[in-house]
């Protein structure tokens, strides 16, 4: 029998420039007052305010925000671990 717990986070910030590229936790990914270009193996994806991402555990992607006004982003990220 494993013993399993979560980690959660919420991740707020602005930005009107910022690029990044890895794998990281299961996430559901939304912006504010512009848009964000996400490149997975399935695609680009441009994320805005009608729109929402939800990445898989350990999913490669990058991301990219290039916007003349700060864009506002709020992140959901959950990790379960075992032990």
């Amino acid at each position: 029998m494993s013993n399993d717990f979560t980690i959660g986070h919420i991740l707020h910030d602005r930005a009107a420039s910022f690029y990044w590229s890895g794998t990281g936790w299961t996430s559901i990914k939304s912006f504010y007052n512009g848009a964000a270009k996400y490149r997975l193996d399935s695609g680009t994806r441009i994320i805005d305010p009608h729109r929402y991402l939800l990445l898989n555990d350990q999913q490669p992607y990058s991301l990219e925000i290039d916007s003349p006004t700060q864009v506002e982003s709020l992140h959901a990220v959950c990790a379960i671990a075992s032990f």
